[in-house]
């Protein structure tokens, strides 16, 4: 008995399912990327269920007691459960078999799984790479944002503080995962905020690029906030399913951006002026892209804005 088939529920209900066979002393089962069995199911845990062999049989560890589990149709409420061949095991929308050791297993597809489940050992590399394109998007972002000569001494100290910052994230998680026995997943995390970081610069910068050329400049604070939250979701959702054991975790991070977004949004409100002093937004490629105006030097930029106050005075 070594074969721990996956079969389609009735929300995956497209046939076939994942094989997993028993070869070493244990199989973890669950929801997160460094189980041996992934299963794309939100309501099983991150790490379910560990199948363990016991002489000539099976036994079920039931690691996350959140969700029923039942087996051949009835529930169970013990930690541990004996199974004997053709013992089915049920769990949200997921369905598990076991089949003896001479078994035929059929090629099988397999479940919905991400990408990142799908690499294998090769997380720990993207996860550094990921790290890395952050980071060298946030220099060349900064040194778009300066026209004059830039201070590479500043640029770079603010990419190694990004650097650092996103690896005492990933770290964090990964300690609070651990304290909750789930698998540490420090490149997970790790990958999972270099690439929401990635995702902030560039889609701010697209955004923001097009706002100036087009004369738009007065969406770019309610799109800021827009992408901030969107993009702080994804962020708080994913780590909560991969640390966590929260049956709707999208529920969770919802919550966890909606409360801090609205206060912030309450603090800007009450602090904001009856007028703005700035001058009309300019369809140039003005700062933070100063750096794409070719030709322009800092000086000429300067007369530009002269000029330009000047005209405010004169009306």
């Amino acid at each position: 008995m070594a074969a721990v088939i996956v079969r389609a529920g009735p929300r995956h209900a497209r046939g076939g399912g994942e094989s997993r066979r028993l070869e070493r002393g244990e199989l973890r089962i669950g929801r997160a990327p460094g189980n041996d069995l992934v299963l794309a199911d939100p309501y099983v845990g991150a790490t379910q269920f560990r199948l363990l062999r016991a002489g000539e049989g099976v036994v079920l560890e039931v690691l996350d007691r959140t969700n029923p589990v039942r087996v051949n149709g009835l529930r169970r409420e013990e930690a541990s459960i004996a199974l004997a061949s053709g013992d089915e095991i049920e769990i949200g929308h997921s369905l598990l078999g076991v089949l003896r050791e001479d078994a035929a297993v059929a090629p099988t597809r397999v479940l919905p799984s991400t990408w990142w489940a799908r690499i294998g050992a090769w997380r720990p590399a993207v996860a550094v790479l990921l790290l890395l394109a952050a980071g060298a998007t946030s220099l060349w972002v900064d040194y778009l944002a300066t026209y004059a000569e830039p201070r590479w001494d500043e640029l770079l100290s603010g990419t190694l503080t990004l650097l650092a910052v996103l690896l005492g994230w990933a770290a964090l998680w990964a300690v609070i995962g651990r304290s909750l026995r789930h698998p540490a997943q420090f490149a997970g995390h790790l990958a999972l905020a270099s690439t929401v970081v990635l995702a902030a610069y560039l889609l701010t910068a697209t955004i923001e690029y097009g706002l100036y050329a087009l004369d738009l400049a007065r969406l770019s604070e309610p799109l800021d906030w827009a992408g901030g939250a969107a993009l702080l979701f994804l962020l708080c959702c994913g780590e909560f399913r991969l640390a966590t054991q929260l049956r709707r975790p999208a529920l969770a991070a919802a919550l966890a951006v909606a409360l801090p977004l609205a206060t912030l949004a309450a603090f800007d409100w009450a602090a904001r002026e009856d007028y703005d002093p700035q001058p009309p937004a300019l369809t140039l490629l003005a700062p933070p892209f100063a750096k794409l105006a070719e030709g322009r030097s800092a000086e000429a930029y300067d007369e530009l804005l002269a000029g330009l106050f000047e005209d405010v005075r004169a009306d």
